[in-house]
C-alpha cells in the first residue's frame, strides 16, 4: 500500500463568496437614475421619467444581490439599453455607495412600503383591511425618504392641466410599480383624507416592508 508521503497533492484555490467580494450596488443605481428622474422634466421625457421612476423602485424591493449592471437587467424585464447605458456612465464616474442615515432609505418606493407598515402597525385592531390615507402616507415617507417628495400642498391641489389630475413627482411615481408588483392597493375613501385616497399595504407588501425594516 502506498504511504501518505506517496500522495500527490492538488492545490485547491480557495472559495469566493461573491456577497463579500462584491458589494451589492444597488444604492449606488438608484441614486443614479434618480438624478435622470428629476431632470427628466420635458413633457417629451415623459415615458422615459415613468421608466426611470419603475427602474428605481424595481431596484428597492429586489431580494437579489445586485453586484452589477448586468444584474439589473435580469432583475428588470425591458429594461432597456438606454438605462443600462445611465448605469454603465454611473459606473464609470464611481457609484454612490453610503448606507442612507439610520432610519431613512434610499429610495421612496421602499420608504413608502415602511411607512405604510408603520402605519399599520400603529392602527387599531380592524376587522377588514387597514387603509392608510395619502395626506398620511406622504407625511410618513417624507420622514423617511432620501429621495425628496414635492410638498404635500401640490399632491392636495394639483396644477392645472396635472396629468390625471396628480403632481408630476419623482418619488411618488414610483407608487405605481408597487402596485405593478401587487405590493400596494389604491383605493378611493372621500371620507379618508382631503385627496379622497387611500393605500393598502397587500400581503406580498408587508413581506418586503418587514424586509426592508
Amino acid at each position: 500500500p502506498r504511504s501518505n508521503n506517496d500522495r500527490t497533492s492538488f492545490w485547491m484555490p480557495p472559495l469566493r463568496r461573491p456577497s463579500q467580494a462584491v458589494p451589492d450596488c444597488r444604492i449606488g443605481y438608484i441614486r443614479s437614475l434618480w438624478r435622470h428622474a428629476r431632470s427628466a422634466d420635458a413633457a417629451y421625457k415623459e415615458k422615459h421619467w415613468q421608466h426611470l421612476c419603475a427602474a428605481i423602485a424595481r431596484l428597492a424591493v429586489e431580494e437579489r444581490h445586485v453586484p452589477d449592471r448586468h444584474m439589473v437587467r435580469d432583475c428588470i424585464n425591458g429594461i432597456g439599453g438606454a438605462t443600462l447605458s445611465l448605469l454603465e456612465q454611473a459606473e464609470a464616474d464611481g457609484l454612490q455607495l453610503r448606507a442612507p442615515p439610520q432610519g431613512r432609505y434610499a429610495s421612496a418606493a421602499a420608504a413608502m412600503l415602511v411607512a405604510l407598515y408603520e402605519h399599520a402597525e400603529a392602527a387599531p385592531p380592524s376587522p377588514g383591511p387597514i387603509k392608510c390615507p395619502k395626506t398620511e402616507l406622504l407625511r410618513r415617507a417624507m420622514a423617511l425618504s432620501e429621495q425628496p417628495f414635492c410638498p404635500a400642498e401640490r399632491h392636495l391641489k394639483p396644477p392645472d392641466g396635472a396629468a390625471g389630475g396628480r403632481v408630476r413627482c419623482a418619488a411618488f411615481q414610483q407608487m405605481a410599480t408597487l402596485q405593478t408588483l401587487l405590493y400596494v392597493k389604491e383605493r378611493q375613501d372621500k371620507r379618508a383624507c382631503e385627496t379622497g385616497v387611500v393605500y393598502e399595504l397587500l400581503e406580498a407588501g408587508r413581506e418586503a416592508a418587514a424586509t426592508l425594516r
